[in-house]
């Protein structure tokens, strides 16, 4: 990093400050080229792959640098594995998808740094403004290393979320559940938001203007029709056709709440291999205790085959898509 440091002086002379990266072409390339020759020889050196990031975007090479700062955040987790270390684990999940249990199972069970002041993530409307802001650091000339936490959010696969999460880590699980029982799980929310007067959310997350005085009939009704079930669809289908995109480098593990109930060991088990942790250095989280009207209220996979119509099941079929059905292991249930 010195040699990178040394040419940055020889091109800018006695108007040298180690934040410039502002050079004309000419000496950019000349810059380009030597970082990536100190690569050849010095390829686990995640500073190099930083500098070469940023010299990429000064020219405006946005794509280029993306994929060049995630390399430099694949060769800072490879080098704390090799310590033992975790580094960070980020958990994006569908809202009513397990994912308060999740996040507090791995966190007390890695005993890791919670992150989420840190990386704040904003549901504000959601989906359409939920968005992990970009980290402050980044606003800086200078490299910060990656730290060992947790970080989560409901955040959608839009193009400023995948950005981000380019520059937050080299690995993320993405995490939802079957549409039909996380409307139901969704419509209790919105009570359980109504019963505690959480005035924001209630503004945030979208409901007519009569909405609670209307049967629950008409409520689920009403977010099949407006809302919640196009939203969830959405999202999931935007994450797997993430995982495909030619600018998203990050690695995804796509996970299901269902899988969670079926085999909660599995499920932890995919998280740990998946990071490179050993699952001695984890402690498996008991089963979660739940209560009606609160946060973690039920917990059943199959609740709404009790609950929805048979022609609310046949519309809601209709919008899923029929291979997840296979693939996810849904029963259709007409």
């Amino acid at each position: 990093i010195y040699f990178e440091e040394f040419k940055r002086i020889e091109i800018f002379k006695n108007e040298y400050q180690d934040y410039r990266i502002d050079f004309g072409k000419n000496n950019y390339e000349i810059l380009k080229d030597y970082i990536e020759k100190l690569i050849l020889k010095f390829p686990n050196h995640p500073q190099l792959y930083d500098r070469l990031s940023r010299t990429n975007l000064s020219i405006g090479n946005k794509s280029l640098a993306s994929k060049n700062y995630n390399h430099c955040l694949k060769i800072q987790r490879n080098n704390l594995n090799i310590k033992n270390e975790t580094g960070l684990i980020v958990f994006i999940s569908m809202p009513r998808s397990g994912t308060g249990f999740v996040s507090d199972s791995l966190i007390n069970g890695l005993n890791m740094e919670d992150l989420r002041n840190e990386f704040s993530f904003s549901d504000s409307y959601f989906p359409y403004k939920a968005i992990f802001p970009f980290e402050n650091h980044l606003s800086s000339a200078y490299y910060k290393s990656m730290k060992n936490g947790f970080v989560s959010g409901h955040a959608p696969a839009n193009n400023e979320n995948l950005i981000f999460l380019n520059h937050l880590s080299d690995k993320v699980i993405v995490n939802f559940r079957d549409p039909r029982q996380n409307l139901i799980s969704w419509i209790h929310y919105l009570k359980y938001l109504q019963y505690t007067g959480n005035y924001s959310a209630l503004f945030n997350y979208k409901i007519s203007e009569d909405y609670f005085k209307k049967s629950f009939e008409y409520q689920i009704d009403w977010q099949i029709d407006n809302y919640f079930l196009t939203t969830n669809i959405n999202w999931i289908n935007g994450w797997l056709e993430a995982d495909n995109k030619d600018n998203f480098y990050s690695e995804i593990l796509f996970l299901n709440y269902e899988m969670l109930v079926d085999n909660m060991e599995e499920y932890f088990n995919k998280i740990l291999n998946f990071y490179n942790i050993k699952k001695n250095n984890f402690k498996y989280p008991k089963n979660p205790k739940f209560m009606n009207n609160t946060h973690l209220r039920k917990g059943d996979k199959n609740e709404w085959k009790k609950i929805l119509s048979r022609e609310q099941i046949l519309k809601i079929n209709k919008s899923i898509p029929e291979p997840w059905f296979k693939k996810y292991n849904w029963d259709k249930y007409i």
